[in-house]
């Protein structure tokens, strides 16, 4: 019978628990799970996202998750966008590309 050091379990543990804590990987709102009514949040979707602190990014998803209809998604939206071209105006890299999708298209009015 093969017998494994309590410092092998232990790893195990902790590896196979922070594996089953992770939520979806960068640039994938609830949306992309299968929601299809919430707005999404991430690098293909937010202005500026590598610019972003994670508690940056934290604070963006919790007020895009709080929108309630598509025109306060745009509002949030678009106020971090601002926010993101001044940052980079200030660091001289000029304005922030647009994301690649639009964060607040999958919501339904």
């Amino acid at each position: 019978m093969r017998t494994f050091s309590p410092a092998a379990m232990l790893t195990a543990v902790v590896f196979s628990t922070a594996c089953a804590q992770q939520g979806p990987g960068p640039g994938m709102g609830p949306g992309a799970m299968g929601a299809g009514h919430q707005p999404m949040f991430g690098s293909d979707y937010t202005a500026g996202w590598s610019m972003m602190s994670p508690e940056e990014r934290d604070e963006h998803r919790r007020r895009m998750m709080g929108a309630r209809t598509p025109e306060e998604c745009r509002k949030i939206r678009d106020e971090n966008a601002q926010r993101m071209n001044e940052r980079a105006r200030a660091q001289g890299m000029g304005t922030m590309p647009m994301p690649m999708r639009d964060a607040c298209s999958g919501m339904q009015p």
